[in-house]
C-alpha cells in the first residue's frame, strides 16, 4: 500500500478528520443559531422601524399638506383684504349716490313753495283784475 499505511490507519486517520471536522461544523451550527437568533431581533426593531418611517412619511404629508393650505389660505387673506377694500369704495359710493338723490329731492321741494305762491299770486291777481273789471262795468 502507498505511503506505508494499511487501512485501519487509513479508517482511523479518516475517522479523526470526520470527527474534526464534525467538530468545526458543530462551532459553526452554534454561529449560525447566533446569527439567527440576532437577525430575529433585528427584524423586530426593524419592524418598529417601518412603522416609524411611515409614520414619519405620514407626519411629512401632514406638513406638506399643511404648507400647502397655509399658502392657499395667505392667497384668501390677500383677496378678501381686495375684496374689503372694493366693498368699502362700493359703500362710500351708494353713500353717495344717496346723498345726491336726496340734494335733488330737496332742490325739488324747494320749488314748491315758490310754485304754490306764484299760483296763489296769479289766481289772487287775476281776482283782483277780475272784480275790478266788475266793479268796473257797475258803475
Amino acid at each position: 500500500m502507498p505511503g506505508g499505511k494499511n487501512n485501519t490507519e487509513r479508517i482511523e486517520s479518516l475517522e479523526d478528520r470526520v470527527a474534526n471536522l464534525s467538530a468545526r461544523l458543530s462551532v459553526h451550527d452554534t454561529i449560525i443559531e447566533g446569527i439567527k437568533e440576532l437577525q430575529a431581533k433585528n427584524n423586530d426593531t426593524t419592524q418598529g422601524h417601518t412603522s416609524k418611517i411611515t409614520i414619519i412619511e405620514q407626519q411629512v404629508l401632514v406638513l406638506l399638506d399643511l404648507k400647502g393650505t397655509t399658502n392657499a389660505i395667505a392667497d384668501l387673506q390677500k383677496e378678501l383684504a381686495i375684496l374689503k377694500k372694493d366693498i368699502d369704495s362700493l359703500k362710500s359710493w351708494k353713500d353717495e349716490q344717496k346723498k345726491e338723490r336726496d340734494e335733488a329731492t330737496r332742490r325739488l321741494w324747494a320749488f314748491g313753495p315758490n310754485i304754490a305762491a306764484a299760483i296763489i299770486g296769479g289766481i289772487v291777481a287775476l281776482a283782483v283784475v277780475l272784480i275790478n273789471y266788475w266793479l268796473g262795468k257797475l258803475k
